[in-house]
């Protein structure tokens, strides 16, 4: 049988039948003038090649069952543990994949360095986006938890009010329209107080936030409580980013990096009880358009802080960081302990 004929009846080709026969899987015969003459076992060797190749079987695992050396079955098994392994591999790199595009992360050469951790449970506690932020950049599934929030405390408060009317018989007033009237007040009343209307400057700073992205940042400044109300409002309708301002990196002049110890309100901390004593980190941005963003004590979730020093590090040449908080960052280094143990070399 001739090899064009062997190309029909296997659909090999005819470049990959001539590699079979030089890595010894098959020897065919030749004829006196030359020509290869393929018998009834290298076509049936063939087929079961092309068999064994479709499951992607190497070719050195071929020969090995093919002379004996090793089962089918034992090779099978062998190679359904590697593809099992391979896959999982991939999976790891789809994750970090996909958390790289979420997070639109710059790119940046400390990226080789660190090692990200799929998020596969969600965001964590507190973290609100996937993007690499310094505090909580507001999102829709945040505002609409505020503002369900309010409306279940306005609810409870406007129900009182119902029956503190209902107990001094003061029929006029109980209607629909009244209470409906409350309790849109309620609402109001309540959405202000869960987005810290009367506040501390500390938690102010708080609702403001930046986002690092790869072509530059995304701020929210606030102005006053009504511009942050109207702020989370939008957020609704997904029409926060209008009150949201872009920077390139090239348009930051100046990065001011002050380390502050601080007596904080446990209240601020999400926690009760009296103040406490801790080091915090201020920072001021200046931009070539004449604005400055001041951010007191914001706070990071996840691996945040690590990726913030290296990308404030790579994008802003001119840093004033006098504790090299940046490098602590960098470095994964708790804050207090940080500063702590600066202070303790100085003092030696």
């Amino acid at each position: 049988m001739r090899t064009n004929e062997v190309e029909k009846i296997t659909g090999l080709t005819k470049h990959a039948i001539l590699y079979y026969e030089k890595v010894g899987i098959i020897r065919p015969k030749r004829t006196n003038n030359g020509y290869r003459n393929y018998s009834h076992d290298d076509l049936q060797t063939l087929k079961l090649v092309k068999f064994l190749r479709n499951l992607d079987i190497s070719i050195d695992d071929i020969k090995a069952i093919l002379n004996n050396k090793c089962s089918l079955d034992d090779c099978l098994k062998i190679h359904k543990r590697n593809i099992d392994q391979t896959i999982s591999e991939l999976e790891d790199l789809q994750n970090t994949i996909s958390t790289f595009k979420d997070m639109h992360i710059p790119l940046i050469p400390a990226l080789e360095n660190i090692k990200l951790v799929p998020e596969k449970k969600g965001l964590g506690y507190r973290k609100t986006s996937k993007t690499i932020a310094y505090n909580r950049p507001l999102t829709r599934a945040m505002a609409i938890r505020q503002v369900i929030s309010a409306g279940i405390i306005a609810s409870i408060f406007t129900y009182g009010i119902y029956i503190w009317i209902w107990s001094e018989k003061w029929y006029y007033l109980e209607n629909l329209y009244f209470v409906a009237v409350v309790f849109l007040i309620n609402i109001l009343i309540f959405i202000f107080a869960n987005f810290q209307f009367m506040m501390h400057l500390y938690d102010k700073s708080r609702n403001q936030s930046i986002e690092f992205l790869e072509e530059g940042i995304r701020i929210f400044k606030r102005k006053n409580s009504f511009h942050h109300f109207k702020y989370v409002l939008s957020a609704l309708i997904n029409q926060h980013y209008k009150y949201q301002k872009f920077y390139f990196y090239q348009d930051i002049e100046k990065l001011v990096v002050q380390t502050r110890q601080r007596f904080i309100p446990l209240y601020s901390l999400g926690t009760g009880g009296p103040s406490t004593d801790m080091y915090e980190v201020d920072i001021t941005l200046y931009f070539s358009d004449g604005e400055t963003y001041f951010l007191l004590g914001p706070e990071t979730f996840n691996n945040d802080s690590q990726l913030i020093g290296h990308i404030l590090t790579e994008k802003i040449p001119n840093i004033v960081d006098p504790d090299n908080i940046l490098t602590a960052y960098q470095n994964k280094i708790n804050l207090t302990d940080y500063i702590t143990s600066q202070k303790s070399m100085i003092s030696r």
